[in-house]
């Protein structure tokens, strides 16, 4: 009987451990559900009433004083202040902290004139813009109009084009692109640059140089620095400045065609 008792309290013991073991468990796993939803419930909070929360904050910080009250520019030159004021769409008593510096920089550079923009918030009230503009460097002609290009090959459409009209200009689909090596190319010789006109973009393919004496330089398709070499030997020679001649070809390897007049 002894023997029988024992056991029967071991089978006892075992089955008080296995529940105390379950209960444990799940005790342990409802503190884990009720975190989980406490979490997911504050979240869903925060998200419904994320912008009430912000809103209140930037109310709050502008009757501190932490509001837009001068807006200072540095940089700008040829772009206008009102196409910049435009663009900015701040008012004087808008809560600072409510002002996006991303934003307000992407909307800066959307205009043709500027290249870089940095926003810096200076509390308790001040925007400082500083701004890096775009450097014409020729003009360019498509459809009879003309517009600006910038070593990027960026096209800036201006109204007043008159101060940029000792700038060659390039003329023909996508020339643009090439606006940056050529004119580096061109350089090269500043005295021969100075008298370049039109740089024609033929057939998309190759390139003719008019000079502002009307000479039209006929440039190969290939090696276009070797033959632009050629050219300023020419130009050392003041053969390219012959009232004489209208045409210089170069299309023909390691030959020189002319043309007269």
């Amino acid at each position: 009987m002894k023997i029988k008792n024992k056991a029967k309290k071991s089978r006892l013991s075992a089955t008080k451990t296995r529940k105390n073991k379950i209960r444990k468990q799940r005790g342990v796993f409802i503190a884990k559900l009720t975190i989980f939803i406490v979490i997911v419930s504050l979240c869903v909070f925060l998200y419904l009433n994320i912008n009430k929360i912000f809103n209140s904050f930037y109310m709050y910080t502008a009757k501190l004083g932490f509001v837009v009250e001068n807006i200072s520019i540095e940089g700008q030159k040829h772009v206008s202040e009102e196409r910049i004021v435009r663009a900015i769409k701040i008012k004087t008593g808008y809560p600072i902290f409510l002002v996006s510096l991303e934003n307000l920089k992407s909307r800066l550079e959307n205009i043709e004139w500027i290249k870089n923009v940095f926003v810096e918030r200076k509390l308790p009230n001040n925007i400082t813009i500083y701004i890096e503009e775009r450097t014409p460097i020729a003009l360019g002609q498509r459809d009879n109009k003309l517009y600006l290009i910038d070593n990027e090959g960026v096209i800036i459409h201006e109204k007043d084009l008159k101060p940029y009209f000792n700038l060659p200009i390039f003329i023909g689909d996508g020339s643009e692109i090439y606006a940056n090596s050529l004119i580096t190319i061109f350089r090269e010789e500043p005295e021969l640059f100075k008298h370049i006109h039109a740089i024609i973009r033929v057939s998309e393919r190759r390139w003719n140089i008019r000079l502002d004496n009307d000479l039209e330089i006929k440039m190969p398709e290939e090696n276009f620095e070797e033959a632009w070499k050629k050219v300023i030997k020419l130009y050392k020679k003041k053969e390219l400045l012959n009232p004489e001649i209208s045409v210089i070809d170069l299309r023909v390897a390691n030959k020189i065609f002319v043309e007269k007049r």
